[in-house]
Parts: structure tokens; C-alpha cells; sequence
């Protein structure tokens, strides 16, 4: 068994349009949309956030630093779609972008979090006993490592 981290969150309603207060870590003004359809995608640059047709699972993840399977919440929250388009009152990094994310969620979502530890499944990928059989790569170019659920490939 392994230990993760897990976020559990509750919600409200959500307003369209607000001016941070500068007393934390905000964006200068942000939208949120419910999102019914459309291409899914993040833009994340210095002083700009957007999030479009993306799961709150996803961007609460996000905000926090953590993987999704690592949030839990209600029902609904891997399926409730939005749109955020924020601005930063200056040029941020991603973690001063993700401090302002956490105060967006609270302020639109009235988003609270409780930290626990709980213990999951997991697959763990050990070397045998006459070691490994892999061989080395003879194809020229960028080496690449994607994973996925239950996915792992190189």
C-alpha cells in the first residue's frame, strides 16, 4: 500500500467577473465560465493563465501541484466543465500563478481544503533477481517517457 496526499473540496456557485484584492496572491481580473463544449486546452505564460473546457479536477490539481488522483471532492467535479481567463498584475512564475489560482478557487468556488493521508493501491516496478532485459535504444533522435493510467511508455 502507498500513502498520497489527497485535497478534498466543496464548492458553490460561481460568479463571472472579479477584481482581486491585492492583500494575498491574486490575478488583477479573472473570468470563469461554465464550459459546455469546445477544444480542451491551458495556456500558462508569465501574468496570464487560461484554462478552456477543462474539468475543475484538472485545475484544482493543477493549483495545488498535486495529480488528480490526488484530489477528491464531489461527484460531479471530474465532469464540471470552465473557462478561466486570468491576468496577473505583473509578470509571475508558475508557482506565484498557482498561489493565484488557489485564491481565485476560494474566492469563486468557495473552495476549502482538508489535507489527509490515505492509503491506495499501487503498482511498483522492481528489478528482478537476474536483473533487467531491456536493451538500449539504437534509434537516432529526442528521447521520450509518457504515462498514463495503467500506460507507461519510453
Amino acid at each position: 500500500m502507498t500513502r498520497l496526499a489527497f485535497i478534498a473540496l466543496a464548492a458553490a456557485s460561481v460568479p463571472t467577473l472579479m477584481v482581486a484584492q491585492p492583500a494575498t496572491p491574486a490575478f488583477e481580473v479573472a473570468t470563469i465560465r461554465p464550459s459546455q463544449s469546445g477544444s480542451r486546452g491551458a495556456d500558462i505564460t508569465p501574468g496570464n493563465l487560461i484554462f478552456r473546457n477543462a474539468p475543475l479536477l484538472e485545475i484544482v490539481a493543477f493549483a495545488y501541484g498535486v495529480q488528480n488522483l490526488q484530489v477528491s471532492g464531489p461527484s460531479w467535479l471530474p465532469n464540471a466543465r470552465f473557462e478561466i481567463i486570468a491576468k496577473a498584475p505583473n509578470p509571475a512564475s508558475r508557482d506565484e500563478m498557482r498561489a493565484m489560482l488557489q485564491t481565485l478557487l476560494a474566492e469563486r468556488f468557495k473552495l476549502t481544503l482538508h489535507r489527509e493521508m490515505k492509503e491506495m493501491s499501487a503498482l511498483v516496478l522492481t528489478l528482478g533477481k537476474t536483473g533487467h532485459k531491456l536493451q538500449e535504444n539504437s534509434v537516432e533522435g529526442s528521447p521520450s517517457f509518457t504515462t498514463g493510467p495503467l500506460r507507461l511508455s519510453g
